[in-house]
């Protein structure tokens, strides 16, 4: 291969199986593996002629390659799948026939046939996604609907109307009770077991009738989503003051949730054992004492904003909670724990070396002493840096040499969308895309090629590059969800 084809990756040996090894006829196997040669010893005197030496090809090895062969035909030139075992094998490897534009011109009848002899392991969800909605309506009848549904609850409303009988959405719910909230949803005239509603999706809690709620219930909701007692707080005693008490148990931070006219000594004793803790100011101020407030402050998440400081820290805490100070470096933007007057030069030193960026919090007599301080501080590369757009650089003109050269001048890293292509674009761009771009942008004789190897392999001229080898860094350039380099544009 000249110095301008693109890389061949070596594939490791891999030994044959034995099943493979008994295709061939050998008569010393140690010596095979080995040597990879039979030997012929001084006790074989048969002619080497009278051999019938066979170069089959395992079966496998042949299904497979016919299987690629009719995935590449399918995708660059007949634009359609007729075989219904290549449409779902296709679609289970990830090519989806919509965004590619393949029509699938197998009958529901036989795509279903094949899907039964894939089942359990084949995901139903991902095969509803990728078919056109007139085959799939076919296809997902009442026999594959229950099992669509059992598999992911949320495509019951996608379905065709006409399977929503009552018999339909039982069977439903029955194999998956995940499934009680779409149809409760889709149809709330529709019997069903509330408890089971409730304990399946807990926030369905705040749609079951009045009539139909129960204390167990709202607490089995509560005690698997504490953000729910929002919804109880019109409730009377002592039936609410027992959802506060599940919800508390579950997490303190709960107290948030609970109207301060309503929380008792009680509760913020409850929430105070509860992890994660409540926040100082959901804590009604005459119950607030310093070993409280001390407790709350130390356990208080990890926090890295100003507009989250004044949730969790009370204004001049560090001078309210002297205690506090030995540990004043675990919270964020300390020195405003202080007032101005107490924010010496030394614990400004101490806290600028920290937090170099908070020079707003040092008192401007102490800043003015250290203009070293305030000194420019480098700013990160942007991850924009990384790559160019066509939508940031347009094409000067809309002429095919311009587009050729704008390409070939911006090449390490590209981000466009096929909308943004024009005569001229070189094909390796084309290449970063999807087949469906390929064929209407490339031209006929490298869509020939593609199919003929199944891939760009070969010289490096025809792509209109001149990329000589693949370089390590290539695959390691950021952004690479958004855009593809040129190095490895090929691969």
């Amino acid at each position: 291969m000249d110095s301008c084809s693109f890389s061949t990756v070596s594939q490791p040996f891999a030994a044959p199986s034995p099943e493979e090894v008994s295709a061939y006829p050998v008569t010393n196997l140690e010596h095979l593996e080995t040597t990879g040669c039979e030997p012929l010893t001084a006790m074989d005197t048969t002619p080497l002629a009278s051999y019938s030496i066979s170069l089959a090809p395992p079966a496998a090895l042949i299904a497979h390659n016919q299987y690629s062969a009719a995935v590449l035909k399918s995708l660059y030139q007949t634009g359609e799948v007729s075989d219904p075992l290549q449409a779902l094998r296709m679609i289970k490897e990830g090519l989806d026939p919509n965004s590619l534009g393949i029509r699938i011109t197998a009958s529901p009848e036989s795509m279903r046939d094949s899907l039964r002899t894939l089942l359990p392991d084949y995901s139903l969800a991902n095969l509803f996604l990728s078919l056109p909605k007139e085959l799939r309506n076919a296809l997902f009848n009442h026999e594959l609907g229950p099992l669509l549904v059992k598999e992911s609850p949320c495509m019951l409303k996608y379905l065709p109307s006409e399977l929503f009988t009552p018999a339909f959405l039982d069977t439903c719910i029955a194999s998956n009770k995940q499934t009680l909230l779409e149809v409760f949803t889709m149809f709330p005239d529709h019997p069903i077991d509330f408890e089971a509603l409730v304990q399946a999706a807990p926030s369905a809690i705040v749609k079951v009738p009045h009539h139909h709620c129960t204390q167990a219930m709202k607490e089995q909701a509560v005690r698997l989503i504490p953000e729910l007692i929002t919804h109880f707080k019109n409730d009377l005693d002592p039936g609410y003051s027992k959802l506060c008490r599940v919800a508390l148990i579950q997490e303190g931070e709960a107290l948030r949730y609970i109207p301060k006219h309503r929380i008792t000594l009680n509760m913020v004793k409850q929430a105070m054992e509860s992890e994660p803790l409540p926040r100082i100011q959901d804590i009604p101020e005459h119950m607030h004492t310093s070993a409280m407030c001390q407790k709350l402050l130390l356990k208080a998440p990890a926090i890295n904003s100003e507009s989250d400081t004044s949730d969790y820290y009370p204004e001049n805490f560090l001078e309210r909670f002297p205690a506090l100070m030995p540990h004043r470096s675990r919270f964020f933007h300390w020195l405003a724990g202080l007032p101005v007057a107490k924010r010496t030069e030394k614990l400004c030193a101490e806290f600028i070396q920290q937090f170099p960026d908070a020079t707003h919090l040092i008192p401007e007599p102490v800043l003015s002493r250290h203009p070293e301080w305030l000194r420019e501080k480098p700013i990160p590369p942007n991850m924009d840096s990384h790559y160019v757009s066509l939508q940031r650089y347009p094409l000067p003109d809309t002429g095919p040499e311009a587009c050729r050269n704008w390409f070939n001048h911006y090449g390490p890293l590209v981000i466009f969308s096929e909308r943004h292509l024009r005569p001229g674009t070189p094909p390796w761009v084309c290449l970063t895309a999807d087949p469906k771009v390929h064929r209407n942008w490339l031209p006929e004789h490298l869509i020939s090629h593609l199919v003929r190897h199944g891939g760009p392999d070969g010289p490096a001229a025809p792509w209109d590059t001149t990329l000589e080898t693949i370089s390590e860094y290539a695959l390691l350039y950021p952004a690479q969800e958004s855009c593809c380099p040129r190095e490895v544009a090929l691969i």
